[in-house]
């Protein structure tokens, strides 16, 4: 049984940092994400998910895979909740090579215990940081005083940032106009010059709670303090109009996370990405 959108977003909205991952999603993919109520006793919770080609990110990451799962778990789901997501990821995998991306380890043990034939690889993991508690957040302006690296932030994708993103390649077209629909998201570029050398997005994951990814810097200008100028004025601007930040970057990046707790942020949660294939 497939349940409704409005019904599934008020589930997730009642936990929206843990359920951020999902809750993004349903909001990229909206008719394209199919979702469905899982339930034992008074343990509830929902199963999401989309063909792999719905996301530019996923087609590009992982192309042998057919669908991807992304679980909607209560902060502490029993062994019970936990087997009955794991026969519904398989029920609807019919087989099929899939991703599962969730923030609760224990349900790949349940995976492994329904299927102990397939093999299970780990792709990758990203890290959810948020503010650290009465850490101070700079303005825009004391982060763009450095006349090598001005920043200019639009609530469009504009021209400069374009090439950028296209190089970082993580969301496509239809994705970005999708996040900076509503006008409240930011697009964030850092100047040598008048060249363009950096970008980052914030944007929201629900009216509340906004991320701030795709940062990428062209590889000339690394190391000239870009990133770190973006992120700051990311934050200000978040900190500005009272919403909430996530600022989201790949557990193997070690000189993001180092910038994540250099602007006062703390990891949370990590979702992990699993390929499961038939063996």
């Amino acid at each position: 049984m497939y349940a409704p959108q409005h019904t599934v977003e008020s589930f997730l909205r009642q936990n929206e940092l843990h359920h951020i991952t999902p809750l993004k999603v349903l909001g990229l993919f909206g008719s394209q994400l199919r979702s469905a109520p899982l339930r034992v006793a008074d343990d509830a919770a929902y199963l999401l998910w989309s063909r792999r080609d719905a996301s530019q990110y996923d087609s590009a990451k992982y192309p042998t895979a057919d669908v991807v799962f992304y679980p909607a778990l209560a902060e502490a789901p029993t062994p019970a909740m936990l087997e009955v997501c794991a026969r519904a990821i398989l029920d609807e995998a019919r087989g099929r090579t899939f991703v599962v991306k969730t923030i609760e380890t224990r349900l790949l043990d349940a995976l492994r215990v329904a299927t102990p034939a397939a093999r299970f690889n780990y792709e990758r993991a990203l890290c959810t940081f948020t503010v650290a508690g009465d850490a101070a957040v700079q303005s825009p302006t004391a982060v763009s005083t450095n006349a090598s690296h001005q920043i200019r932030a639009t609530t469009t994708i504009t021209d400069e940032a374009q090439p950028l993103l296209d190089a970082h390649n993580v969301y496509s077209a239809s994705e970005l106009q999708t996040m900076f629909a509503d006008g409240n998201g930011r697009c964030l570029v850092s100047f040598d010059g008048d060249r363009a050398v950096a970008v980052a997005l914030s944007f929201p994951n629900s009216p509340s709670l906004y991320e701030i990814g795709s940062l990428y810097v062209s590889p000339a200008a690394r190391r000239c303090g870009h990133a770190s100028a973006l992120v700051r004025a990311a934050l200000a601007d978040l900190a500005a109009r009272g919403l909430a930040v996530r600022y989201v970057v790949d557990a193997t990046n070690a000189p993001s996370i180092a910038l994540a707790e250099r602007c006062g942020l703390r990891e949370v949660m990590r979702l992990e990405h699993w390929l499961v294939a038939d063996a």
